[in-house]
């Protein structure tokens, strides 16, 4: 039987290729378990307590045989998902957080946002410091995707009440980069939430955004 040990996601560190080996441990394990029970039905007769002819001794064995296949890849299936979670607890946040931070430095936005995924996974939102360098990169990206993705992350940890690890010039910076994009809707929407959380952009803002937005075909909306 493989005993599985609750990891300490803080501290543990576990190697891709022991994880492998206890799966084909366990994979083999199971095999010899499935063997043993065919051949159990296969030597079944009325000694043991079986009741019937031969054919249904033979019946018995060929559905072992028949259900063997789908058993072993369902337990299979299993323990290779349990090793995916474990690979994911056991990974340093400390260490991710640095990654993460790496990668907005070197402009890599695809693996920093990747990355952010686990953290968010293993320890939920990073600390305030990161969470407005990422923001702030996505913006300064000008490209459209990152945009969304940074109105998108704000609007998560407003709805997570998580609203103190966002910056006010951090906010005020991604409205300028969302109405210069062509998105006026989710830019208003960035400076009133500001407000909600009286957190009250400068009369600049607000201009800045209304030329920008003057700019725009689509224009801000009713409210």
């Amino acid at each position: 039987m493989l005993h599985m040990r609750k990891f300490n996601h803080r501290t543990a560190s576990v190697c891709p290729s022991v994880l492998y080996l206890a799966l084909a441990d366990a994979s083999y394990s199971i095999a010899r378990a499935s063997e043993s029970q065919i051949r159990a039905y296969s030597n079944a007769g009325p000694v043991s307590g079986f009741v019937g002819s031969s054919s249904l001794a033979n019946s018995n064995v060929q559905d072992a045989i028949l259900r063997f296949p789908d058993e072993f890849t369902l337990k299979v299936n299993f323990f290779s998902t349990v090793a995916g979670t474990i690979l994911v607890q056991a990974r340093d946040p400390a260490k991710l957080t640095m990654e993460i931070q790496s990668a907005i430095d070197e402009h890599r936005l695809n693996d920093a946002w990747k990355l952010h995924e686990q953290h968010m996974q293993m320890e939920g939102f990073l600390r305030k410091s990161v969470v407005n360098k990422l923001l702030t990169s996505f913006v300064e990206s000008f490209d459209v995707q990152w945009l969304e993705r940074a109105y998108g992350l704000v609007e998560q940890a407003i709805e997570k009440s998580r609203q103190n690890l966002l910056e006010k010039e951090t906010l005020i910076y991604l409205s300028l980069g969302l109405a210069k994009a062509g998105l006026p809707i989710p830019a208003s929407t960035v400076l009133r939430k500001m407000v909600e959380m009286e957190q009250f952009p400068p009369v600049a803002a607000w201009s800045a955004l209304g030329s920008h937005v003057s700019n725009s075909s689509r224009g801000l909306p009713c409210c």
